[in-house]
């Protein structure tokens, strides 16, 4: 038996709201609604949704800064649809830059199109291809990794094996004492093919540490999975190391000495920006 899909709806007026439910009850989906962005966020806290209709007129935080928000809590959102009385060109082309999935306009609200979208939004193949995602390089299937948890508490750290003290003594211990926990892939013993461990982590991860004094074709590797994915990533380099490749040139880094200047630029850059 199929799992129900489940939709978020986003929308202050209780008319209006009710008139998307009725449009959608056909879908057998469990329907949620929010009245706002904030309790949207606070919905998205506490449940995935394969798909979300939102509208960009609320009371508080407005649409596009609670979608914003909503892809911070949580990177696996389902598909955004807007759904606004907002008819401005400039408007729509906000949305189309923040990657939602359609623009709907509520005057007139056509019931069809709402549905015909939603019904495409769930479709996992649909959205796969509009968010342009390419088959997997490894086993050439779409969408390899379906709904990929976002590890909030989860740091991913790539590092040559030879910076073993770096990260005993600097990286692992500042990152603990935010509460986060550590990923490195040697000491990951599940079994499975290694660029599939790091892809799937590296989606989910909160941000990702990289220490780039030494080259190392697998700290690359990472760093540019990392950048593709937009994950938040903090880039470590001793001073005096060689330098770094010329395709990477100024590249933002934290330059340390020793393991407690590192301690030290490490925990202040955290303290800044998480």
């Amino acid at each position: 038996m199929s799992k129900k899909s489940k939709i978020l709806i986003v929308e202050d007026d209780p008319s209006v709201s009710q008139t998307i439910k009725d449009i959608l009850s056909r879908l057998d989906s469990d329907l949620v609604e929010a009245d706002s962005g904030e309790e949207a966020l606070r919905r998205i806290e506490e449940s995935s949704f394969d798909a979300v209709v939102l509208d960009l007129t609320l009371p508080g935080i407005d649409g596009f800064e609670t979608l914003r928000r909503a892809r911070k809590i949580r990177r696996d959102l389902g598909p955004v649809i807007i759904l606004t009385a907002d008819t401005d060109p400039q408007t729509s082309f906000i949305a189309a830059r923040e990657g939602v999935f359609e623009y709907l306009t509520k005057d007139p609200l056509k019931p069809k199109r709402l549905k015909s979208t939603v019904v495409k939004a769930l479709d996992p193949d649909t959205y796969s291809l509009h968010a342009g995602v390419k088959p997997c390089f490894r086993h050439n299937k779409l969408g390899c990794f379906e709904k990929i948890p976002s590890e909030q508490d989860l740091v991913f750290v790539g590092m040559p094996f030879s910076q073993i003290d770096v990260y005993e003594h600097a990286i692992k211990p500042v990152i603990e004492e935010f509460d986060l926990v550590c990923w490195r892939a040697d000491e990951d013993l599940r079994t499975g093919d290694i660029a599939c461990k790091l892809s799937e982590t590296i989606q989910s991860c909160r941000l990702a540490v990289m220490e780039i004094s030494d080259f190392n074709p697998n700290v690359y590797f990472e760093l540019g999975l990392a950048y593709g994915y937009g994950v938040q990533v903090i880039l470590l380099r001793k001073a005096g190391a060689p330098p770094i490749p010329t395709d990477l040139a100024g590249i933002l880094y934290l330059e340390y000495h020793n393991i407690n200047s590192l301690k030290e630029k490490l925990t202040a850059f955290l303290k800044a920006n998480l």
